[in-house]
């Protein structure tokens, strides 16, 4: 009974409304005749005896927000809805310039069907301030004015899905410094695929054989690589991948991760469970590092030259540092006992990022600015279930991605974040940056190879 009479009250209000304004048809979205309508009255803004229903002349912006920032290259500005059947064009147009739409329009299209005005791609250039404004056409004329005008910003990247890479369980993937030369591990006994024009083509380096390849590191220019095969040896290249030496010496280890200095000279790998190894040459010859333990080590990343090295493990859940190279290393508990699952470095090995899923330190971001001593929890870049981290050589930028989620991005040293949602949500397994942190790449587990710029 109580809930009949909630309804009845409904009616009579919506009855009531509909009664007091039946001299104008009804605001947008919703048609008065629709099942949907709650009796929202078309109210004469301009006190033309026109409602707004049908009045281009009150033309409004919805969105985006005057002043928003803008997440996504795929844009859509919507005005308010008018009556479809009277109303069926709108005039959208886009300015780079707040005082002259006449000199400085970059784009302007009076055909659009609807109030949803997608942007073609090609139009929009992120970092710079985009201003628009509407029209509508109602048969017999446009609007009198132009719309209010609002601005827009677009922190978004172009991301590319590199099909020809195929669709493969993808573990690991490197870069060099200028982000041409990218290389990636297949964990499905696969192969080991480069790319020597920043995604554009592939190829499978079918001499390293097919294997559960892992972890895969690139020297800055590209062309000394080192990958690990799960239960096998470690793999070196001098060549861009054309070649390949099984590294015997490595031992035969679990190999979850590896990183490179700047040269290819200095290598490190991680064994799980095992030590951390170590390699000056190269990859000729390795010495094992018992000073850190013997542990369920995930994790590792190297400072350019090599010195500075941090590795983060599961047995424990803490964070190791290392300012020689590997002989001697220091637990990090100030980042707390976690579930790490992805560790990046600056080239001078000061700033750390290093990302969570699980455990004591729970699913997040984290960051020092002193070589691993203390770390920042950056509590902006939200709970997800983080998977990979990248840094570019200063620093400054980051990105992470999460399992079945966006890749994110922070220009900042982790402070702010911005969610790409361009990129999709995937299960990122592994990210790689340029040194200026412009171009990236990453790859998905049972998917593919995305590049974004």
């Amino acid at each position: 009974m109580r809930k009949l009479g909630l309804i009845l009250i409904a009616f009579l209000a919506v009855t009531s409304m509909f009664f007091n304004c039946n001299k104008f048809p009804f605001i947008n979205p919703l048609d008065p005749e629709s099942d949907e309508y709650v009796g929202i009255a078309s109210e004469d803004h301009d006190g033309d005896g026109v409602g707004q229903w049908e009045d281009v002349d009150e033309i409004e912006l919805l969105s985006p927000e005057d002043g928003e920032t803008i997440t996504t290259l795929a844009l859509c500005l919507t005005t308010n809805n008018f009556n479809p059947d009277t109303i069926r064009k709108y005039w959208i147009q886009l300015s780079t310039s707040e005082s002259d739409f006449d000199g400085s329009v970059v784009f302007s299209k009076d055909d659009y069907s609807s109030n949803e005005c997608f942007i073609p791609p090609g139009v929009i250039v992120v970092n710079i301030t985009y201003f628009w404004r509407a029209k509508a056409f109602d048969g017999s004329k446009w609007s009198d004015q132009w719309s209010n005008m609002r601005s827009f910003a677009v922190d978004a990247m172009n991301w590319i899905e590199r099909t020809a890479a195929g669709n493969r369980y993808w573990f690991a993937i490197s870069s060099s410094s200028d982000g041409t030369r990218l290389a990636a591990t297949d964990n499905d006994s696969g192969y080991i695929y480069t790319s020597n024009d920043s995604g554009l083509s592939w190829t499978a380096r079918v001499s390293a054989g097919e294997r559960t390849w892992f972890g895969i590191t690139s020297s800055a220019d590209g062309l000394k690589l080192a990958a690990t095969d799960w239960n096998g040896y470690v793999y070196t290249s001098t060549d861009g991948g054309a070649t390949w030496t099984a590294r015997t010496s490595s031992g035969n280890h679990r190999w979850e991760s590896i990183a490179s200095s700047a040269d290819g000279a200095r290598l490190v790998a991680v064994d799980f469970p095992g030590y951390i190894y170590t390699s000056t040459d190269g990859g000729a010859t390795w010495t094992e590092q018992t000073s850190a333990g013997n542990r369920h080590w995930v994790t590792v990343t190297s400072s350019s030259d090599g010195l500075k090295l941090a590795a983060a493990n599961a047995t424990d859940g803490y964070i190791y540092t290392s300012l020689n190279g590997g002989t001697t290393w220091t637990a990090r508990p100030t980042a707390g006992s976690g579930g790490w699952r992805s560790i990046a470095s600056s080239s001078d090995g000061t700033k750390l990022a290093a990302v969570a899923w699980g455990g004591g330190a729970g699913n997040a971001v984290f960051t020092s600015a002193d070589s691993g001593v203390t770390w920042t929890m950056q509590t902006a870049a939200g709970e997800r279930y983080w998977n990979a981290i990248a840094s570019s050589a200063d620093g400054t930028v980051l990105v992470a991605g999460a399992v079945n989620g966006y890749i994110c991005v922070s220009k900042d040293s982790g402070v702010t974040w911005v969610e790409q949602a361009d990129s999709g949500a995937r299960l990122w397994h592994s990210i790689a940056l340029s040194g200026d942190g412009t171009k990236l790449a990453a790859c998905v587990w049972g998917g593919y190879i995305y590049t974004a710029e």
